[in-house]
């Protein structure tokens, strides 16, 4: 399976999710197109620990103006409290939504760093919200 760009939105194309054994008609195609929740233009900026892990997100609007706002300095310093951050925490890229969850309850935090192999030798990377996830379980899903 591959993912691909249809209008902005990411697609995970020729993968196979088995049917639901125990759905009766209202079951999904198995090799079905499958809607990502990934957003192709948003710009993110992930602050990283000394032992490498995401610790904190920076938009990428709030990184520019904050840049901006200091250009005639010689030393423009992200971490002195002046740049509003979100809080997150990795999760491997495998996993289901409602993991997705529990980790965000379990660390407090609304925004997940989540990454793995998806296919390739170069790692998948990218950004979850709890607002991505819930907007996903209200709307009906498009094939």
């Amino acid at each position: 399976s591959y993912a691909v760009d249809k209008n902005g939105e990411i697609f995970l194309v020729n993968s196979h999710i088995p049917l639901y054994k125990q759905s009766s008609y209202n079951n999904h195609d198995p090799k079905g197109d499958r809607k990502l929740l990934l957003k192709k233009n948003t710009q993110w900026y992930v602050v990283i620990d000394d032992a490498n892990r995401p610790t904190n997100l920076i938009a990428g609007v709030d990184m520019i103006d904050h840049l901006e706002k200091n250009i005639d300095n010689d030393t423009v310093y992200l971490l002195d409290g002046s740049l509003s951050m979100q809080p997150l925490t990795a999760l491997n890229i495998q996993a289901t939504l409602k993991q997705a969850l529990n980790k965000m309850d379990d660390n407090k935090v609304n925004t997940l760093f989540v990454s793995g192999y998806i296919s390739g030798s170069y790692p998948d990377n990218g950004i979850v919200t709890r607002d991505d996830i819930e907007q996903y379980y209200k709307k009906p899903p498009s094939y």
